[in-house]
């Protein structure tokens, strides 16, 4: 039942533009998630709801993931597709602006997916810092934006910001004592970080 509903919801994401996680990196990280078995999971961009499903077949048994989404639209199928599969008790959808939420928050966690706006990662970094319990780990999707953040120059204007500001992340992180990091140069790019 859940494999069918993830293959149609991927196929719903391809004809729709909806970004989801690609395929090599959901299984690395259902691997990695796997590993740890959360028992409480963050995510910031559900979209329609895919990762948190995937996902939620690899937490604790009594674990949870709170998973946010601010587009009122996507929240919504997000809903209805935790719905279908009876995943209300694993998968808590919250409809909020990610920051918004992550400064609200104050119980900590095991693992933070990063997957929402890629120009706030760094707005995002302190707040899921301090939120992660030692030992955990962040996990951020699409750090290298299609190749452009470690190409040499400037990026063109439209895609400037987000360039910029990922680089800018991944400097922060890498540079950052308080943790350990690893840049996995699969499909769009993906840190790792570990909170020491």
């Amino acid at each position: 039942m859940t494999d069918n509903l993830l293959k149609e919801m991927r196929e719903y994401a391809a004809k729709e533009y909806v970004p989801i996680i690609r395929p090599e990196t959901e299984r690395i990280l259902c691997s990695m998630i796997e590993k740890i078995r959360p028992k409480r999971m963050l995510e910031l961009g559900a979209a329609i709801g895919y990762s948190s499903i995937s996902f939620s077949r690899y937490i604790a048994d009594d674990g949870v993931i709170i998973t946010v989404e601010r587009d009122e639209d996507r929240a919504e199928m997000a809903r209805r597709n935790i719905a279908t599969l009876g995943l209300e008790g694993k998968i808590r959808l919250i409809e909020d602006d990610a920051l918004t939420l992550l400064r609200s928050m104050d119980r900590e966690v095991d693992i933070i997916f990063l997957d929402a706006d890629k120009s706030h990662y760094i707005d995002y970094y302190e707040d899921c810092l301090r939120l992660l319990k030692k030992g955990g780990i962040i996990i951020a999707d699409n750090v290298l934006f299609a190749g452009l953040v470690e190409k040499d120059g400037e990026a063109e204007r439209k895609h400037r910001t987000i360039v910029n500001n990922l680089r800018l992340f991944l400097k922060t992180v890498e540079e950052d004592d308080r943790v350990e990091s690893e840049l996995l140069k699969v499909e769009d790019g993906v840190m790792i970080i570990r909170k020491l």
